[in-house]
C-alpha cells in the first residue's frame, strides 16, 4: 500500500494535487490494499493488544495517512489520529474491563487538555493546508482563534446542502438517493461512462447537486460531499428526518446502555468491520446509507457476533 500512494504522492506533486481528482487513474489493486491494511490495523486493535506493540501499531498505522497528508488530502491522518486517541481513552477500560467514577474523570481530564493542545496547534495548520495544497494562497483570519474558526468553516457544507434539498426538491435528476449506492450497485447495468454521466444519473446527492450549483468546478474535480439529511429531506420530507433520527436514537441508546459500555468504547470495532475509520467520526456529513451501514455493523456486533471471538455477552432478554 505504502508503494501505491508514493506512486500517487509522484503524481500529486507532478501536477497537483486536484489532479488526483480529474486525471490520475488508480489501481484496483490499490484500493484492495489499503481496504486489507486498514482491516488489518484495526483487527489487531480490537486484539487488545500490549503496551509495546499498541505503539507500533499507532507507527504504522499512519504511514499511509501521512503520505496521503502530503499528496494534499487531510481526511486521512486526522480520522486516523482522532480514533486512535479515541481507542487510547478506552484502552484501559477495554484491558480492565471496567473503570471507576474517579479514574474516568481523570482520564477525562487529561484527554481534554491534550485535545485542546492539539487543536490549538493542528487547526490553524490544517486551515492554511485546505487553500494552498491546490496552489491557492491563503487569504483568511491571521490569528489562531480565527483560523480555527475558518477549518471548521471549510468543512461546513452540511448547511448548505440541506438548503440545496429543500431549494431543489423535485427537481433534481434522480430520487431516493438515501438509498443511492445499493440502487446504483443493483442497477446500474454497464456503470457511468465519465463525471457528468454519473451526475445525472447516478443516485448521488452530492455529485447531483454540486453539478446543478456548480457545474464548472465540479468537472474539474471539486465537490460538494453530502449529508444523510438533506438526502432523507429530499427523499421523504421533514417526516422522514425525525424518523430515521429517533430510530437512530433510539438504537444509540441501546448501545450505550448495552452491559453499560459507553458507544465510543465499541466504536473501534466498526472500522474492523467496514475498513473506514472515517465512519466513526463523519456521520453529520455522511449518505444516508453510510449510516445505515454504520447503524448495521453496530447492530451486528450488538447481536453476538463478537462473543466467540472476544468472550464478550450479551442481553437476549
Amino acid at each position: 500500500m505504502v508503494f501505491f500512494n508514493l506512486k500517487k504522492l509522484e503524481y500529486a506533486m507532478q501536477y497537483g494535487y486536484m489532479s488526483l481528482y480529474t486525471t490520475y487513474a488508480g489501481s484496483a489493486w490499490a484500493s484492495r490494499m489499503e481496504f486489507a491494511c486498514q482491516v488489518s490495523f484495526f483487527t489487531g486493535l480490537a486484539a487488545k493488544p500490549s503496551r509495546k506493540r499498541l505503539f507500533w501499531y499507532g507507527v504504522f498505522g499512519l504511514i499511509n495517512p501521512v503520505i496521503e497528508f502530503a499528496q494534499g488530502s487531510r481526511g486521512a491522518v486526522v480520522t486516523q489520529s482522532l480514533f486512535f486517541i479515541l481507542y487510547l481513552y478506552s484502552y484501559s477500560d477495554i484491558k480492565k474491563g471496567s473503570l471507576t467514577k474517579a479514574e474516568y474523570r481523570k482520564k477525562f481530564r487529561r484527554l481534554f487538555i491534550a485535545g485542546m493542545a492539539v487543536c490549538a496547534a493542528a487547526l490553524p495548520v490544517l486551515a492554511v493546508y485546505g487553500v494552498t495544497r491546490s496552489g491557492g494562497v491563503y487569504a483568511g483570519p491571521s490569528g489562531i482563534f480565527g483560523k480555527i474558526i475558518d477549518f471548521f468553516d471549510q468543512q461546513g457544507f452540511s448547511f448548505s446542502l440541506i438548503g440545496y434539498a429543500v431549494k431543489y426538491k423535485g427537481q433534481m435528476p434522480n430520487c431516493f438517493y438515501s438509498f443511492g449506492a445499493l440502487i446504483d450497485q443493483f442497477f446500474a447495468g454497464a456503470g457511468f461512462q465519465g463525471k457528468e454521466d454519473f451526475a445525472l444519473h447516478a443516485h448521488s446527492f452530492g455529485d447531483s447537486i454540486t453539478y446543478i450549483v456548480a457545474k464548472t468546478a465540479y468537472l474539474n474535480g471539486y465537490g460538494m460531499g453530502s449529508s444523510y439529511i438533506a438526502e432523507l429531506y429530499y427523499d421523504f420530507g421533514y417526516l422522514g428526518i425525525a424518523a430515521v433520527n429517533i430510530g437512530l436514537g433510539a438504537f444509540m441508546k441501546d448501545m450505550t446502555d448495552w452491559k453499560n459500555r459507553s458507544v465510543s468504547g465499541m466504536l473501534f470495532l466498526i472500522p474492523v468491520f467496514s475498513g473506514d475509520s472515517k465512519r466513526c467520526f463523519c456521520t453529520s456529513v455522511s449518505k444516508a446509507d453510510c449510516v445505515f451501514c454504520n447503524a448495521y455493523i453496530l447492530f451486528y456486533i450488538r447481536t453476538g457476533s463478537m462473543e466467540k471471538v472476544y468472550g464478550w455477552k450479551t442481553d437476549r432478554g
